[in-house]
């Protein structure tokens, strides 16, 4: 009985040393290794690197931080129209790469506008500069477009114009983290440069610039329409020719009913 009592003692000894050992280890790691929860320093989620490989080039961009440059009563004017969109341009620094669409429930313009468009040009986009609404919360591209032929002028009293400034909601964002973003609307398309087109465009009190009411892309030897949404199956792959001389027609038409 003695013999046991002093093996289990010895084993009792062995137990506790080894506890003490393992508690002594375990906060020992804590100390260094470990923390305590109200010491952790939380660290901000990098964004993703996307390779942007898009060439954006042929469109209008601005630039979200930066101060614009012109701030005169005709900008200011120009920018309003575009006011009030309800935050579609995203506010963030550091938005995701991408694009960004714009759905409303507006009607798709007709093919032909005829009595809604003043002036109906046949043009060049040769210059495409996007600007913020003043707001920030929409953007827009203004296009100076090289006039090659007018097919229609309601005013009368005027030569048609060389070159005409008009302008569309859409264009490329650049945010300071570099991400660009492309805001367009889901039915209207945007023109680019450098490329020509039949625009119908509109003017009122509310831009010093004419809206783009629809318009067709005449390069390439045909005309392809630039919006969406609309039957144009019995022009699809018109000859530009041929296309621009039934748009004629129809202006001849139109004025003489």
């Amino acid at each position: 009985m003695k013999s046991n009592r002093i093996m289990w003692g010895v084993v009792s000894l062995v137990v506790l040393i080894t506890v003490a050992v393992s508690f002594g280890a375990f906060e020992s790691s804590g100390q260094e290794g470990v923390l305590p929860q109200s010491k952790v320093t939380p660290t901000e989620t990098p964004w993703p690197v996307v390779k942007d490989t898009r060439d954006l080039s042929k469109y209008g961009s601005v630039d979200y931080s930066k101060a614009p440059e012109d701030l005169s009563a005709a900008r200011v004017l120009a920018n309003k129209r575009y006011d009030n969109l309800g935050g579609w341009v995203v506010n963030s620094v550091n938005p995701y790469t991408g694009g960004v669409g714009r759905v409303t429930e507006d009607e798709p313009p007709p093919l032909f506008p005829i009595d809604e468009s003043p002036l109906i040009v046949l043009g060049k986009v040769e210059k495409a500069t996007a600007f913020l609404s003043n707001d920030k919360s929409g953007v827009y591209t203004e296009y100076t477009i090289r006039v090659d032929d007018v097919l229609k002028n309601s005013d009368s009293n005027k030569a048609g114009p060389k070159k005409v400034i008009a302008d569309r909601e859409g264009g490329v964002v650049v945010y300071p983290g570099g991400q660009r973003v492309m805001y367009q609307d889901s039915a209207l398309g945007l023109p680019r440069l450098g490329s020509q087109y039949l625009f119908f465009l509109k003017k009122d009190d509310e831009s010093p610039n004419y809206g783009i009411i629809t318009s067709y892309e005449m390069d390439g030897g045909s005309a392809r329409q630039v919006e969406r949404g609309r039957n144009f199956d019995e022009f699809k792959d018109s000859d530009k020719t041929v296309f621009l001389e039934k748009v004629r027609n129809k202006i001849t038409q139109s004025s003489n009913p």
